[in-house]
């Protein structure tokens, strides 16, 4: 098949290694042909994910510029900024980062991405203010309080060291879906901490039931 056809199925399963090598390899020779517009900047996007979640932030960020000089500023939406948001905390400039998510939030304020995937990253770091300021930002835009939402605000507490307003949030989440595996994980967290071993390894066993595989 056209290996553009082949991008969604390789970013949704968040390719690497080899398989993202091949896919990488066909989607360039491709692009040496004659493609429309649109899968040049589909084929760069794809190519800078791929590379980013790869830890290849520089090739990444070429990738993601060549967008740029294909579209030109005014044509940039949201995915594109996210983009490069994401490669530029990964990089370590967190002022790039809040710039082009910042901007994101602006053009679409009713995504709940454009502040969730900042929150993720700023969690994934440990830095538990970065997420909660965007996770009030979220709030502040009148978003709807899902289950992700409550999940990540527990992450950010607990990453603040705020255990007791990270059950609280967690609570909030599974309030609202039962299921909700991060918070469950994240309840899971909070019970080691308090050495509640048996608590903790029936919310361990909750979340092993739920996995396809098991």
């Amino acid at each position: 098949s056209h290996p553009f056809a082949r991008l969604g199925k390789a970013l949704a399963e968040g390719m690497s290694g080899i398989a993202a090598e091949k896919v990488l390899k066909d989607i360039n020779k491709a692009l040496e042909g004659t493609p429309s517009q649109g899968e040049k900047v589909y084929g760069a996007y794809a190519v800078a994910e791929i590379l980013a979640r790869g830890g290849a932030l520089k090739e990444a960020d070429t990738a993601l510029s060549g967008v740029e000089k294909v579209l030109g500023p005014a044509r940039l939406d949201s995915r594109h900024l996210l983009l490069r948001g994401k490669i530029a905390w990964l990089k370590g400039d967190e002022k790039g980062a809040d710039k082009a998510f910042d901007e994101a939030a602006k053009r679409e304020p009713a995504n709940p991405q454009v502040y969730f995937l900042p929150a993720i990253l700023a969690i994934d770091a440990g830095k538990g203010e970065i997420a909660l300021t965007r996770l009030q930002a979220y709030q502040k835009a009148k978003n709807t309080e899902t289950p992700l939402f409550f999940s990540l605000l527990g992450d950010a507490h607990q990453a603040r060291g705020k255990p007791e307003d990270a059950a609280k949030a967690y609570q909030q989440a599974l309030e609202k879906e039962e299921g909700n595996v991060r918070s469950i994980m994240g309840t899971g967290r909070l019970l080691i901490e308090k050495k509640k071993w048996e608590e903790a390894g029936q919310m361990l066993e909750k979340v092993t039931t739920m996995m396809p595989d098991n």
